[in-house]
């Protein structure tokens, strides 16, 4: 790792001096920083940002350590990932974790290598600072590790899930994911927790147990978004209004080939949830039509095979050969 790497403090504005030292004396009381007096190969700059509520946030300039940190690229689920745990659920709740990444606790290795420099003396992280390359991989692990063989809880950077089918059910998983929380000191801000509703805002949709409804933000977003006029526009504006999967509801794929390429849509009740398609290399564009089309199924059945697993799925084809 590349080492020596000294920045003076910034000045600090006259206006928000107090805030800093006030600040600063917060963070050291709640275990997230602490004072460095040895000397250390990384002194890292901070920034000072006041947030819309008027409190002032100092967060680490990570730019140097970024290009130096590895990160352990943790797999991170979408919404397409969890709609199928929330069929038949008909109690929600989302907790909110206070300040999540604060939650992880730096080695002393690693506190050392978030060092920075103020006007009011040298400190490090002594938990996970904003701002790093890796730290959505490293929460998002543990979050993982927390509300491991935990039933019915989804848990998405520092937004937890609970639900239930029943209110029974539910009220076993809450108290469940209370304890979990306790035993780990995770802490929740109740100003932003949603308890025992029927209905709850997740990953920009409101989910309930009759269906998934998009936002009508979002909504409104799409019908006044500017037509497509080429193809990466065409590819966000469809990313915008696919439907999600349904695990209850029968599965079509759609396939069709051209002498430069293949794509399949997978759709459910005639409406789209995903596309597909990739050129052919040279060999395979001196298939014949049949062997084409053909790859084309193999291509879409291969790319949704997270969606068609296991379950039956009707290929919808214009080859006549292949009927």
């Amino acid at each position: 790792m590349q080492s020596l790497i000294i920045h003076p403090p910034r000045r600090v504005p006259e206006s928000i001096k107090d805030a800093v030292k006030k600040e600063l004396k917060r963070m050291i009381e709640i275990d997230v920083i602490e004072k460095v007096d040895q000397p250390t190969d990384w002194v890292n700059s901070v920034v000072y940002v006041m947030k819309p509520s008027g409190e002032l946030r100092i967060c680490l300039d990570t730019k140097d350590l970024n290009n130096c940190v590895r990160r352990p690229h943790h797999y991170i689920q979408v919404l397409g990932d969890i709609l199928p745990q929330l069929q038949g659920a008909s109690v929600f709740s989302i907790l909110d974790a206070r300040s999540g990444y604060w939650n992880v606790k730096l080695d002393d290795e690693s506190k050392l290598l978030t060092t920075f420099n103020t006007p009011y003396g040298r400190y490090c992280f002594r938990r996970l600072p904003f701002g790093l390359v890796l730290v959505q991989d490293v929460f998002q692990k543990k979050v993982n590790q927390t509300f491991e063989g935990l039933p019915d809880v989804v848990a998405i950077a520092d937004d937890i899930v609970v639900f239930g089918k029943t209110q029974a059910e539910y009220d076993e998983h809450m108290d469940n994911v209370m304890k979990r929380t306790q035993e780990v000191g995770i802490c929740l801000n109740p100003d932003k927790c949603v308890v025992k509703s029927h209905r709850i805002k997740f990953f920009g949709n409101y989910l309930s147990s009759k269906r998934l409804e998009p936002d009508p933000d979002m909504m409104a977003a799409i019908v006044d978004m500017t037509p497509p006029t080429n193809a990466h526009e065409l590819q966000s504006f469809l990313a915008s209004t696919l439907a999600y999967f349904d695990t209850n509801k029968p599965v079509t794929i759609q396939t069709d080939a051209t002498k430069r390429g293949v794509g399949a849509t997978i759709l459910q009740h005639e409406r789209p949830v995903a596309y597909a398609s990739k050129s052919l290399t040279e060999t395979e564009s001196n298939y014949c039509n049949i062997e084409r089309e053909m790859l084309g199924i193999v291509f879409g059945l291969e790319r949704f095979h997270h969606y068609t697993y296991g379950r039956p799925v009707t290929i919808e084809t214009d080859h006549k050969p292949l009927e």
